[in-house]
């Protein structure tokens, strides 16, 4: 329940710091238990998908031929308009989208395909703003043969209002805004992936019980703006960052303990700046709470310079824990000399091992190699 209230708080937490997270009490990181016979509320409308100009708006649909011959499709590409921009006051159509100043707002993605007889395929196209507004995706035209031209507007259906009793009876339906993207002011684009030993993560990542794996940690700019206030959570795992400044606006505070879980489960660099095409690498030292197979989830938080706007990049992998060896140890004062201590070293094998004797003589060798 903990986990999953931190997810939510910091995917949908608009505070610029998400210290506050780590720092509250178990008892407001709690989700609400739901009340008998209650259900869960759902938004008739939801709010439009939000998209950076420059970025692409994919839409993939699957096309059927019918015929008993071959068709080619032409121009295979996207319509609709563009509302809200900064260029031009009025509503235009796009592909043929133009502002007040002969510049294209929106970039279309045009291909050709060709259909056997009876035969279907999946199209994927995509459209670039390049100017904030609001874009409404209508549907496909294409030319037939390069002679014949077609269109077809989607229609997709939207949930059955239940808010009064003439709703019901007709089943009316709220606006469906899957093809409504609203476009924001450009903004940084963060590229994160993880490595071990200069290598990608296998599938899964296999560890010990207690052990701390050490991975490297890849950031890049690939925008053409610069990237600020990067922030990362990571609730299923115990980690820490290796060299990152602790919080504050103080550049000295840097985190030098390897204690892992000890920065809690956020952790903000306020004083990483990371221009267009720039990256830089950390040391992130983790370890697991449980056995078995787990789902790795990390949240990547950043803003651009201003930190006016900020977006979440999700990152997942997968991971095994295998039982393996614990050791406990303990201080007993000696009772021969009093200036004397014993220390009493316990070691216990939880994983199932096939060849006994190897496990027996990496054991003395493990006892051999002890340095007091």
């Amino acid at each position: 329940m903990k986990e999953e209230r931190i997810e939510q708080l910091a995917t949908t937490s608009t505070q610029s710091s998400w210290l506050d997270l780590s720092v509250s009490s178990a008892a407001a990181l709690q989700l609400p238990l739901p009340l008998r016979g209650s259900k869960k509320h759902k938004h008739a409308t939801d709010p439009p998908p939000v998209y950076m100009v420059g970025e692409a708006v994919y839409v993939e649909f699957t096309v059927k031929n019918p015929l008993a011959v071959e068709v080619v499709l032409k121009q295979l590409h996207l319509f609709g308009s563009v509302q809200g921009s900064s260029s031009c006051s009025t509503s235009i159509d796009f592909p043929v989208s133009q502002d007040e100043r002969g510049v294209a707002v929106v970039a279309v993605d045009r291909q050709d395909i060709s259909l056997p007889p009876h035969a279907e395929a999946v199209v994927r196209l995509s459209v670039v703003p390049h100017d904030a507004g609001v874009v409404r995706i209508q549907g496909v035209r294409w030319a037939l043969n390069a002679h014949v031209h077609g269109e077809h507007t989607f229609d997709l259906p939207g949930m059955l209002l239940q808010d009064s009793l003439e709703s019901r009876a007709t089943r009316a339906r709220a606006p469906n805004t899957t093809l409504v993207c609203d476009i924001q002011p450009a903004m940084p684009w963060l590229g994160v992936s993880f490595t071990r030993d200069g290598n990608p993560l296998p599938t899964p990542l296999t560890c010990l019980e207690g052990e701390v794996l050490t991975l490297d940690l890849h950031v890049a700019n690939k925008g053409s703006y610069a990237l600020s206030h990067l922030t990362l959570v990571c609730s299923s795992w115990l980690y820490v960052v290796e060299g990152v400044a602790a919080g504050g606006d103080d550049d000295d505070a840097v985190v030098t303990s390897r204690v892992v879980g000890a920065s809690g489960h956020v952790t903000t660099l306020p004083t990483l700046t990371l221009n267009p095409n720039e990256s830089k690498s950390f040391k992130v030292h983790c370890s697991s709470r449980t056995l078995g197979p787990q789902q790795v989830r990390f949240l990547f938080r950043y803003a651009n310079a201003n930190n006016s706007t900020r977006r979440v990049v999700p990152v997942e992998f997968e991971i095994e824990v295998l039982k393996g060896l614990t050791v406990s140890h303990a201080i007993h004062p000696s009772y021969n000399d009093i200036t004397e201590y014993v220390l009493a070293l316990s070691v216990r094998r939880k994983r199932n091992m096939v060849h006994d004797g190897d496990n027996e003589d990496d054991l003395h060798h493990l006892f051999c190699h002890w340095v007091l």
